[in-house]
């Protein structure tokens, strides 16, 4: 299905914490508070997900199917880039982890994440606009939350073309 860019942010007080995601995923889309699949492969008959994790395990799992099992997952042909971004003052070993916590995200909204035909990338910059005593680990487990939203709304926010349908055509928009 077709991937989309999308934003979500925080603000916590005078913390800001944004996110930007490029969606283009080999792996379904998950609404990542209900779990409900937004994007993914879907049946030969266009009806309904196939669920790639769940087939994955039944393929698996059957040494008949586990030896004909082939995907579809031509190195680096999908990718999903985010950035998070704050305005908390960090220096660059501190945005290092909040960008290897902030990539937990994706991996909560992308299952599977980091797969061998993708190209998953996230950064995590500041405005090093704000001085204060802010946890690292807090603002990286707030940014995991704000990442896996803006991939929601990326794919949300995507618009079909020919051969590649969108969230928005199986789903009722206001």
């Amino acid at each position: 299905m077709k991937g989309g860019l999308g934003t979500a942010s925080l603000r916590l007080g005078d913390i800001v914490i944004g996110a930007l995601a490029v969606v283009n995923a080999s792996g379904d889309i998950l609404d990542w508070r209900t779990h409900k699949l937004l994007a993914g492969a879907r049946h030969q008959d266009g009806r309904g997900f196939v669920g790639l994790t769940e087939t994955l395990k039944r393929r698996l799992a059957d040494p008949p199917a586990h030896s004909s099992l082939k995907l579809s997952d031509e190195f680096l042909h999908s990718t999903t880039l985010a950035v998070v971004a704050t305005n908390v003052y960090f220096d660059k070993l501190q945005l290092t982890k909040i960008a290897m916590m902030a990539s937990c995200g994706g991996a909560r909204a992308i299952p599977p994440y980091h797969t061998t035909g993708d190209g998953d990338q996230l950064y995590a910059i500041s405005t090093r606009s704000l001085r204060r005593d802010v946890p690292v680990s807090a603002v990286g487990a707030l940014a995991a939350e704000v990442v896996a939203e803006a991939i929601g709304r990326g794919v949300k926010n995507a618009e079909s073309i020919e051969g590649w349908p969108s969230y928005r055509d199986f789903t009722p928009h206001v």
